[in-house]
């Protein structure tokens, strides 16, 4: 399984797009919208949703090493 890193973000498309190519963060797709829409309260926010667009887990904040050891075991399985 390949995972997809989607940035969602609030600003436009133009701006949002700007703000990934400034700070080298590549992505499969950005898309711009508000995050209420996505039930999104704080950024950054990470979602692992399963292969029918289901949540199966998130990670809001930014994470200490030890959680972000936990996103990219995730990732792998």
């Amino acid at each position: 399984m390949r995972a997809a890193f989607l940035a969602v973000m609030p600003d436009s498309r133009e701006t949002g797009s700007q703000f990934l190519t400034a700070n080298n963060i590549g992505v499969d797709g950005m898309y711009s919208l508000p995050l209420s829409d996505i039930k999104v309260s704080g950024t950054p926010t990470l979602l692992l949703l399963d292969n029918q667009g289901r949540i199966e887990k998130a990670w809001v904040g930014q994470l200490p090493a030890a959680q972000e050891n936990a996103v990219l075991a995730a990732l792998k399985k």
